[in-house]
């Protein structure tokens, strides 16, 4: 279950205000007498500022966390008893039912180490009545000397100083001590003095699956017999890809294959641009049948020197479409010069017995029609980590190798440059990764 920011602030807030209110009630019910009422005296006006996107520093993470879950038990005081269950956890309180989209129940909980909230959280989410676990650590941040807080709704704002330049937050589970994060402060004021300070975490690099894009030198440990042909052709010669893709199943009945766009507007360039009023060639395009979307490029001078225009139709209907659109261009005197049209890709993954065999007949048949092709060969690279420089930091690979495409040329032993696209982090690591050879 992932909260945004504003969903935690909202319940961490909730649950504040019920805190308050119980208290008041509680506590401050008035003696039941006869004297008169005292005279009260004028509270400070309480006023809330926030900031977001500070960047802060782990101090250390404390054995203590709010957990939000759903839970089908019928009173807080059982769903408590459930939790305390658990190995690890010390301690549980102040558990409540809130109002909530992705959770309907929270708790404070105390752990035997700050280390074991993910452990914890997966028996947590074992139990039967308690599901959705997640859990939200305390930590003590570093903060810079002054922050500048702000309250949206008056304009105001002001720079704040706090307490050591600390401030105590509400942390993701993989955050760790020592690790850069950013944060959202939310602090009341009464008068001009600081009453209350809410921060959570907003992000952490250590922690956050992101997507990277690298390159590298590599060894192949082994060439497969598996491949991945890529080839491109113009919109009017989509039924050549369609021949390619049967050829390709003849080798491999199994073979992965798609037909797809690779680009989508279709480009129009005009003979004499400082003949073409933009308003009369909007009016031709607003009227023609088969257009989506139009967009009309003027030059400096306000000459059209080209227009893209989105088709809304069938691939097998595009030829039609383009010869009638040039004719009626043409018709009216927007005299066309050249017609780039869109184009379509064939991406296929298969196995063939010889590669030589494969890379021949696709080499041929694309000669012969006009496509643009590319033959690649699977390889296995054994490797534990990547180094990424966006990050500074090597990524570690759990199954110790990945699989690439690269020239068919290529043999055991070769290095090779490959593009890595990567989804990770650097504490997770690798979680996904598609590797090809540069250039390819």
């Amino acid at each position: 279950m992932g909260l945004s920011k504003e969903q935690m602030m909202g319940i961490f807030i909730a649950v504040l205000m019920v805190g308050s209110i119980l208290g008041v009630m509680t506590y401050s019910q008035p003696p039941q007498d006869s004297s008169p009422p005292p005279v009260t005296n004028n509270t400070p006006t309480k006023i809330t500022y926030s900031a977001s996107g500070v960047e802060g520093k782990v101090l250390q993470v404390f054995p203590t966390a709010v957990l939000l879950a759903n839970t089908t038990e019928v009173s807080a005081g059982d769903a408590e008893a459930k939790i305390r269950s658990v190995p690890g956890v010390v301690g549980v309180s102040n558990g409540m039912f809130v109002q909530g989209q992705e959770t309907n129940f929270r708790a404070d909980l105390r752990v035997d180490s700050a280390g074991n909230f993910d452990e914890i959280a997966q028996k947590l989410g074992a139990l039967g009545a308690i599901k959705d676990v997640t859990l939200y650590p305390q930590a003590l941040v570093s903060v810079p000397q002054e922050v500048e807080l702000k309250n949206e709704q008056s304009g105001l704002a002001q720079k704040q100083s706090f307490a050591n330049s600390q401030v105590q937050a509400f942390v993701s589970m993989g955050t760790r001590t020592g690790d850069s994060i950013k944060i959202s402060i939310q602090a009341e004021f009464s008068g001009q003095t600081l009453s209350n300070v809410l921060a959570i975490e907003e992000s952490n690099p250590s922690t956050a699956q992101q997507i990277y894009f690298t390159d590298g030198n590599f060894t192949i440990s082994s060439m497969e017999s598996e491949f991945f042909i890529k080839s491109f052709a113009d919109y009017s010669g989509n039924a050549k890809l369609e021949s390619l893709s049967q050829l390709l199943r003849g080798q491999d009945e199994n073979a992965q294959l798609q037909i797809a766009d690779a680009t989508g507007d279709t480009t129009v360039y005009f003979a004499q641009p400082n003949t073409i009023f933009p308003q009369d060639l909007n009016t031709f395009f607003t009227g023609f049948s088969g257009i989506k979307s139009f967009e009309i490029n003027s030059g400096p001078a306000q000459d059209v020197n080209f227009a893209s225009v989105a088709f809304d139709g069938d691939v097998d209907d595009y030829n039609a479409f383009k010869s009638s659109l040039v004719a009626g261009l043409n018709s009216l005197g927007f005299n066309v010069s050249v017609v780039k049209e869109p184009q379509r890709v064939l991406q296929a993954q298969l196995i063939a017995g010889s590669g030589d065999s494969l890379l021949g007949q696709v080499t041929s048949f694309s000669l012969a029609n006009s496509l643009d092709s590319t033959v690649l060969q699977k390889a296995i690279i054994d490797a534990n980590s990547v180094f990424i420089a966006d990050a500074n930091a090597s990524f570690a690979l759990k199954e110790g190798s990945f699989d690439a495409f690269v020239n068919t040329s290529r043999k055991a032993g070769d290095s090779v440059l490959l593009s890595l696209f990567i989804v990770g982090s650097p504490r997770a690591g690798i979680e996904q990764i598609n590797a090809q050879e540069a250039g390819k």
